[in-house]
């Protein structure tokens, strides 16, 4: 029973730890601010920036492709997709971490493509064919992140899904 008691213990000062990091580095905007903008001073927060290791080298060898599209503020973007073995108006649309749309994301994509048979999956490119390799790097590209450029993707991505997706 002694054994029991000490795991709950243990189990709860865990939960405790990561709720607190959790709403140390994951605020609501206040007025006036945007989800873009938060998520960009994260990039100056230490104990996020410190809490990604680099990504290690790695090559994602699977299914899916490099795709562009049009984005409605008139350039283009291009994101990874994986479509379903059958025909589908339903898409999950992906969006990175702060490394950008490296191949552990493509990876993380096939893994919902497998998952989620039926669907078609999209990985956006919100820092338009930029991969950070360091934190430094990482920081940089995600505050350089624009509200209406990102808009401007997500919308490309859900034209090029088709007239009606889901």
């Amino acid at each position: 029973m002694k054994k029991f008691w000490t795991l709950c213990a243990a189990l709860l000062g865990v939960v405790s730890m990561a709720s607190a990091q959790t709403l140390g580095c994951c605020v609501k905007p206040t007025v006036g601010q945007n989800a873009t903008e938060v998520f960009a001073m994260l990039a100056s927060n230490e104990d996020f920036s410190g809490g990604h290791d680099a990504p290690l080298p790695f090559t994602y060898q699977g299914a899916g492709e490099m795709v562009e599209f049009k984005t409605t503020d008139g350039q283009s973007s291009k994101a990874f997709e994986i479509k379903s073995n059958v025909r589908s108006d339903k898409y999950l649309l992906v969006i990175h971490e702060w490394w950008g749309l490296n191949d552990y994301i493509k990876q993380e994509a096939a893994r919902f493509a497998k998952e989620l048979p039926g669907v078609n999956v999209i990985a956006l490119d919100l820092y338009d064919g930029q991969v950070a390799t360091d934190a430094d790097q990482a920081g940089k590209l995600m505050q350089g992140v624009k509200t209406e450029r990102a808009q401007a993707i997500i919308k490309g991505a859900l034209l090029y899904a088709g007239p009606a997706p889901r």
